[in-house]
């Protein structure tokens, strides 16, 4: 089974295919993609620096017009330089941080205003693909669901969609059977935000429209959070032996 696994290149010292660069950390995914030349890039919002890190309710003001401008620059240098596929996430607004629960159903409708807003403003301007995000409550399955059947038409218009309220679970079973009533519904292929091992344990071999997904909890390895860049270089190729060994391909 294929499904592509993306990661952080920032503080990764080694080649991989598959990573994720931080818009405000723009510099350092631009010398990572120079170095190593990976196949496909995903550029993202820095969703956990203002929602987790500063629980802020929304997005800065100033944020959303700057990330548009940063994706449509970082596309065109990451294409100069030979990246094959470059996806960016439009920005979604998550609830399932500690502490943000009450935010729903805000953080839907937040997140829907923005697909809405870049798919008038930005899309058309930008050489990448765009991915719109399925938001929702944390391990309530209907709410995501129920936000994706509303909203089909609009979301059915991407390439590539993506489930969020995923990565701050802690619930492998909930999360697994959300990954799979959602495979059952999705007209699109879609990514899954930060699910956990034994989340995707439960679904390989059951999914037909995952696409992909991330996950940063290597970062822990050996009972312990790693300290420099040749640890997280073990960490990621010991996540990549566990996830093979799981039946995925992550370097399709």
């Amino acid at each position: 089974m294929v499904i592509r696994f993306f990661t952080s290149c920032h503080g990764l010292s080694i080649a991989y295919p598959y990573v994720i660069v931080q818009a405000l950390l723009k510099d350092e995914g631009i010398r990572y993609v120079e170095r190593f030349r990976p196949r496909a890039v995903w550029i993202e919002p820095n969703v956990h620096k203002f929602f987790a890190e500063y629980n802020l309710p929304d997005y800065p003001s100033w944020f959303i017009n700057e990330y548009a401008q940063t994706v449509k620059v970082l596309s065109k240098v990451f294409e100069r330089l030979g990246v094959e596929e470059v996806f960016y996430t439009i920005p979604d607004v998550p609830c399932d941080y500690p502490g943000r629960e009450s935010l729903y159903p805000f953080n839907v409708e937040r997140t829907l205003h923005y697909i809405k807003l870049f798919k008038q403003k930005y899309v058309n301007d930008i050489p990448a693909t765009p991915v719109a995000v399925v938001q929702g409550k944390k391990d309530v399955i209907s709410t995501v669901i129920n936000a994706y059947l509303k909203n089909k038409d609009l979301y059915d218009e991407f390439e590539l969609i993506a489930v969020g309220p995923t990565c701050a679970t802690r619930n492998a079973v909930k999360l697994a059977k959300l990954v799979l009533s959602f495979d059952r519904v999705t007209a699109r292929p879609y990514h899954v935000f930060g699910p956990s091992l034994a989340a995707i344990k439960r679904v390989v071999g059951k999914v037909k429209m995952m696409y992909s997904f991330d996950n940063s909890s290597y970062y822990f390895h050996n009972g312990r959070k790693i300290k420099n860049r040749c640890e997280r270089a073990q960490a990621l190729k010991a996540y990549l032996q566990k996830l093979e060994s799981l039946g995925v391909e992550v370097k399709a």
